[in-house]
């Protein structure tokens, strides 16, 4: 069964093949690019309220509050497209699973069980999602399933990208140290480049989101600074994180030895057995249009 990892190496491959078409436009690109990720850093702070200029970076800004790739390097946003739309609610789904768990203590719980506590006393409480606030850290294909989800548990839900979006009923913040700072859970779903992105959920926001806020990361590892989140989560700076996403995969279980309040799973948010189904048909799709055959052929 292909898993999502497919897909996205199918992605690779295309990008791999528009570089070829336009590898002389790169050196500039990467300067751009660049020029871009420091920009969006600014923004990220409230500094800069993502003004961007250029057609190349219309592209960018338009799709860094979401989570396929770069418009003008694959030269297949379409496709990106619908290959998220496979697995946004999916990806969804398990982002409010893992948050579920987390707030309210299940694994501490079942663990408190089998150690055979319950004959102690009562198992310590767990947070409460009553009175909490959501933040999501990119609305796009996956980051609004995330926050249709929310809706019935947490009505109070707000979030940062670059841009507005219009035809978004939930508010914006200018920065996403504002949002950090204000609610109490934290999903990350932004769009993941590795120039423009990395650790793009650093100290300052952990700090922000504090000793009471969970971070539930289901972009990539590499845009949340992991050893910086480890730190945090022990000396108790951060309350919890759940994370299905790491820097680099698979990540070393020895790493996170002795890390109090953290949920791990091993990048499985998008993958079921019904995605999966989607997926594959996808990929044999783009495989046969890039050979240029039929695929019944």
């Amino acid at each position: 069964m292909l898993q999502v990892e497919t897909v996205e190496l199918l992605a690779d491959l295309e990008e791999e093949h528009a570089q070829d078409h336009h590898a002389d436009q790169h050196v500039e690109r990467d300067a751009e690019f660049d020029d871009h990720r420091h920009a969006i850093g600014r923004a990220r702070r409230g500094e800069e309220q993502a003004v961007f200029h250029g057609q190349e970076t219309d592209d960018l800004r338009d799709r860094f509050g979401g989570d396929d790739l770069v418009r003008r390097q694959t030269g297949g946003a379409e496709a990106a497209n619908r290959r998220l739309r496979c697995i946004a609610g999916e990806v969804a789904d398990f982002a409010m699973t893992m948050m579920l768990a987390a707030r309210r203590d299940l694994i501490q719980s079942q663990q408190f069980l089998l150690d055979d506590k319950w004959k102690g006393g009562w198992c310590p409480p767990s947070r409460s999602l009553v009175g909490a606030k959501v933040g999501i850290a990119g609305l796009g294909h996956i980051g609004q399933a995330i926050a249709r989800r929310c809706e019935p548990f947490i009505p109070d839900i707000a979030w940062w990208g670059p841009r507005d979006k219009a035809g978004v009923r939930w508010p914006r913040r200018d920065s996403l140290v504002e949002l950090a700072r204000e609610v109490d859970i934290l999903f990350v779903a932004v769009f993941a480049h590795p120039k423009m992105t990395r650790h793009l959920i650093d100290k300052e926001i952990i700090e922000a989101l504090g000793a009471d806020g969970l971070l539930v990361n289901v972009s990539r590892g590499f845009v949340v600074d992991e050893l910086e989140l480890i730190a945090a989560l022990k000396d108790g700076r951060l309350g919890q994180a759940a994370l299905d996403v790491f820097d680099p995969e698979p990540t070393d279980p020895k790493r996170w030895d002795g890390v109090p309040n953290v949920l791990l799973t091993p990048h499985i948010a998008g993958a079921t057995r019904g995605s999966n189904v989607q997926l594959e048909r996808h990929t044999i799709a783009k495989v046969c249009e890039f050979l240029g055959i039929k695929e019944d052929a």
